[in-house]
């Protein structure tokens, strides 16, 4: 698989060309039976660049916070810019 497809229209066949879109904001419910289940979800539409709503049950707030919290420090640079 070709990361640019995240970034930049890539050719894959004579006239064709692909881009993956951000679709905007993905709604997730997360069960409250499994607490990191749902994490995976959230990642792949980060990694899509989709704005992120979360509803999660009482019993999973508190282990859902510690793995985002994970993500807070993350800092990239790409093509001069910070994210």
């Amino acid at each position: 698989m070709n990361i640019e497809y995240l970034n930049d229209f890539v050719q894959v066949d004579d006239e064709k060309y692909m881009k993956a879109q951000p679709m905007g904001t993905v709604c997730h419910w997360m069960a409250g039976n499994v607490a990191t289940l749902g994490i995976y979800s959230v990642l792949l539409s980060i990694l899509c660049k989709n704005g992120n709503i979360l509803r999660v049950s009482k019993e999973c707030v508190s282990e859902i916070h510690e793995l985002l919290k994970l993500l807070d420090n993350i800092v990239i640079e790409y093509e001069g810019n910070t994210y």
